[in-house]
């Protein structure tokens, strides 16, 4: 029976005893005494069976109390389900876990102690890792020419429960392995323990303790890793325990053998036995990190403590490997925090293995080993005194009263107070088993609350970058469902959250040419360095593009496979987001006419290229240059990409490559004599450049007719001014297209640019259509034609189409054709607002065959500037 219910049952029952006694012996007395007051002797028995029943009753409820709290305490059977194992299969697979095994005597006297696996990833959150800024200020207390270990950064134990696993003990309970609970509490309320004060900070009295434990029973004689981690999961899912603050021992019975990875427990030579015990932690996605020792059983060859120990070989072997892996545990539980400059071999526990001592812990002598100090240079068998020192508050400012871990780095806290004026607080720093206490202080400042500043409740374009608080401190934002949080935090641990509404940009924007493009969740993404990044975070470096289209990322890579982002808002690299394949680019074909400049938008063409003029004037294909440079403007017209350049010209990517064009595709053009409406000017064109005859006597010389000029509302785009007309005009005429006639000579002839024939007759020119009007004098044959004698009817028998107006002979419709369409213009309104002149209609037998039908005529037509002179026939 536990002892402190014996105590209880004790003390009712010589309580009753003596009252029962003491009733006897003084009943004469109490009689005398009452008797005199004329009272009978039963009343005096009432009288006595009242602070009876009082002390009866005021007893049981701590009897049950103390009857729960043992019960609390009993062990509780456990079952491993498949659940766990899958759970520890899953957490293996990721690498999620850490071993550091403890060599049997003899590898540990030839240094074979080593990590079997270091965890892939850290467990703690940012709370639990306040736990290690204690160790970062006791690392500054290390004597630099005796210390042998240093902090590596990772998180250390300040207090823990402990939960006993007892795997096949016949009796259920610890009997198997002696009294590692009665130890546990032992050690846990020791001043052995407060060796690792120097490398955790000050422990509280009792901040490690047991708690409970649970028994398994089950036919396995061998446990792996993956076993050992479904037990353990199966305790914290039983328990609800998990984290830093609770440490799991599993005790394998006599007979179970045990491996982590290739290093084993196996005195029954199954194995190659080369290990007593380890510490390891492991994260499961349900119950988070779980930190816990694996205790084989100790009394066996190699890892069982000398003869003679004070509480025989059983029990102080358990003490001995359990105390060994638990100080390892307190200060280094995820492997990443105190050990030596050998690597893991070398925790605290492993430099002073097998070097037993014999302490006194509570009541209880025990056979254990020593602990490193790095405070002197060796293995501990007893804290030496350490004097109180002032943590990292001290001398600095805080509003509140600050935080118990910033207080003292060495030595125990006293309560913190505030001076009478309100301007400091002060508190001290009591030392350790007899060390010297010291008193410290810091400065008292106004409380700041946090406060949104005017960006809250506002639109951006991007993260908000000012006016974020009013008062207060921000901290960094993030996006979310298409809104900027952030949180302004004042100095007294209140804080305020703020938020802002994102402004996505717009539908296809791309980047390159955007800095800065915003999605519909409010993520930002940019570009540095060739990279593109997401809130800061990489993306994958093949990705050459990015597009921002229908409230969706889209990217291409360097073999212009596209893909969409389908982010869960937590990055594009790592657990969630990914980049899913897609058949193209989502994006369809830009207008027919689109243009772009450096540094503007992209463009998309039939085959779903996106096409970007970089600053420098350089050409882009889905964000890989192209070749193109010294690019102005980029224009994707009629299915085609043509690229301006400065000096160069024109240039049209067919093909794979840019060829040289002879200018602007969009250009409306016309050839011969013009005239702008209301202007006195009349010009002269060749097709491609314009001049203007500055008076009559070059006009006549020139041999033009009056009748030939053709009003127009604007110089069509496509020509480029001469200047002014020589005679003949550009003094390289030496072709013409149509019907011309020389000077004082009675022949007429056509041309088709490049040959000239003669009609030869009226009847011929009135089946071929022509008008006398348009007979074109020139002072003589230009000599770029070749003489293709007699014309045919139709000429050159090649008639396939007409620029300018034209009519179909015994038809009412008057059509205009741009080379390679036409159109009719159905009204007399439209015909004038186009600047056409009813001389220039040219009649012809029928629609020529190369003209393809565009229906009714805009205004002007084809949506360009109005070219209205005769091309005539080719």
């Amino acid at each position: 029976m536990p002892s402190q219910i014996l105590r209880l049952d004790c003390l009712i029952f010589f309580t009753i005893l003596c009252l029962l006694v003491l009733n006897m012996k003084c009943h004469s007395f109490i009689l005398r005494v009452f008797d005199e007051k004329k009272m009978k002797i039963k009343s005096v028995r009432k009288f006595l069976l009242v602070p009876l029943v009082v002390l009866v009753f005021g007893l049981v409820p701590q009897y049950s109390q103390a009857q729960a709290v043992d019960d609390e305490k009993k062990p509780v059977p456990l079952n491993v389900t498949s659940d766990d194992n899958d759970a520890a299969q899953r957490a293996i697979a990721n690498g999620y876990y850490s071993i550091k095994i403890m060599p049997n005597m003899p590898n540990a006297k030839s240094g074979t102690d080593k990590i079997i696996h270091r965890s892939t990833r850290t467990f703690h959150t940012p709370e639990e890792t306040a736990a290690a800024k204690i160790g970062a200020a006791a690392s500054s207390n290390v004597p630099s020419e005796t210390g042998q270990v240093q902090w590596y950064g990772g998180p250390v134990l300040s207090g823990a429960q402990e939960i006993n696993i007892y795997v096949n003990c016949p009796a259920n309970n610890e009997s198997c392995w002696g009294t590692p609970e009665k130890f546990e509490n032992d050690l846990g309320n020791s001043s052995f323990l407060h060796v690792a004060d120097q490398y955790v900070g000050p422990l509280q009295p009792g901040a490690f303790y047991f708690a409970k434990s649970l028994t398994v029973q089950s036919t396995l004689n061998y446990y792996g890793f993956s076993d050992i981690a479904s037990l353990v999961h199966s305790a914290a899912v039983s328990t609800g325990a998990n984290g830093l603050g609770t440490v799991f021992h599993v005790f394998l019975a006599p007979g179970i053998d045990t491996c982590a990875g290739s290093t084993c427990y196996a005195p029954d030579g199954k194995y190659t036995f080369n290990m007593c015990a380890y510490h390891s932690d492991t994260y499961f996605s349900d119950t988070g990190e779980l930190i816990f020792t694996v205790e084989p059983y100790q009394n066996v060859s190699g890892c069982v403590v000398p003869a003679g120990s004070p509480n025989g070989a059983l029990i102080d072997s358990t003490a001995n490997l359990l105390s060994h892996e638990f100080f390892e545990t307190i200060t280094d539980p995820e492997l990443n925090a105190w050990y030596g400059s050998n690597g893991l071999s070398s925790e605290i526990g492993d430099l002073c293995a097998w070097n037993l001592f014999e302490p006194t812990l509570a009541s209880t002598t025990y056979e254990i080993q020593k602990e490193y100090s790095d405070a002197i240079g060796g293995c501990a068998t007893s804290v030496s005194a350490v004097n109180g020192e002032c943590g990292s508050a001290a001398g600095t400012s805080f509003p509140i009263v600050p935080s118990s871990n910033l207080l003292c780095s060495v030595g125990l806290a006293t309560a913190v107070t505030s001076n009478p004026t309100g301007t400091a607080w002060s508190w001290g720093c009591n030392g350790i088993d007899g060390g010297i206490n010291n008193s410290c202080s810091a400065v008292k400042i106004p409380v700041v609350n946090g406060i949104c500043g005017a960006a809250n409740g506002g639109t951006f374009m991007g993260p908000p970058t000012t006016n974020l608080c009013s008062s207060g401190t921000p901290t960094a934002i993030y996006p979310q469902s298409g809104t900027y949080y952030w949180t302004c935090a004042g100095n007294n641990n209140q804080s305020v959250q703020c938020s802002a509404k994102a402004q996505p940009s717009a539908n296809g924007t791309t980047m390159p040419n955007a800095s800065l493009i915003v999605d519909a969740i409010g993520n930002s993404w940019t570009q540095s360095g060739g990279n593109f990044y997401l809130n800061g975070l990489i993306a994958p470096s093949t990705i050459k593009l990015l597009l921002y289209y229908n409230n969706s990322i889209y990217s291409v890579n360097t073999g212009n496979v596209w893909y969409h982002y389908a982010s869960n808002g937590t990055g594009p690299t790592g657990g969630g987001p990914a980049w899913v394949g897609v058949a193209s680019n989502p994006e369809p074909p830009s207008a027919s006419g689109t243009t772009t400049t450096r540094s503007g938008a992209s463009l998309v063409d039939g085959s779903g290229i996106v096409w970007t003029v970089g600053g420098t004037g350089l050409s882009y294909e889905n964000g890989i240059a192209d070749g193109g440079a010294n690019i102005t403007l980029l224009l994707y017209y009629n299915g085609v990409i043509y690229a301006n350049t400065n000096g160069y010209g024109w240039f049209s990517h067919t093909s794979g490559k840019w060829t040289s064009i002879a200018g602007d595709p969009r250009a409306t053009t016309i050839m011969g004599l013009f005239q702008v409406t209301g202007q006195p000017q009349v010009y002269y064109s060749n097709g491609t450049q314009y001049c203007w005859i500055q008076n009559g006597t070059d006009f006549n010389n020139d041999g033009f007719s009056w009748s030939n000029i053709v009003p127009v509302s604007a110089i069509p785009s496509g020509l480029t001014n001469a200047g002014t007309c020589t005679v003949p005009p550009f003094k390289t005429q030496t072709t013409i297209t149509g019907l011309f006639q020389v000077t004082g000579q009675p022949q007429v002839y056509y041309s088709n640019g490049t040959q000239y024939c003669w009609i030869q007759n009226g009847t011929d020119f009135n089946n071929d259509g022509f008008s006398w009007s348009n007979i074109v004098p020139v002072s003589a044959i230009p000599s770029g034609l070749t003489n293709a004698g007699t014309c045919t009817v139709p000429p050159f028998k090649t008639q396939t189409t007409i620029t300018g107006l034209f009519q179909v002979t015994g038809q009412p419709q008057v059509y205009y054709s741009n080379g390679t369409q036409y159109c009719w213009i159905q009204n007399g309104t439209d015909f004038n607002n186009d600047g056409f002149s009813w001389s220039n209609i040219v009649p012809v037998p029928a629609i020529p065959s190369g003209l393809t039908n565009a229906g009714t005529c805009t205004v002007p037509p084809f949506s360009g500037s109005p070219a209205a002179s005769v091309s005539t026939f080719k």
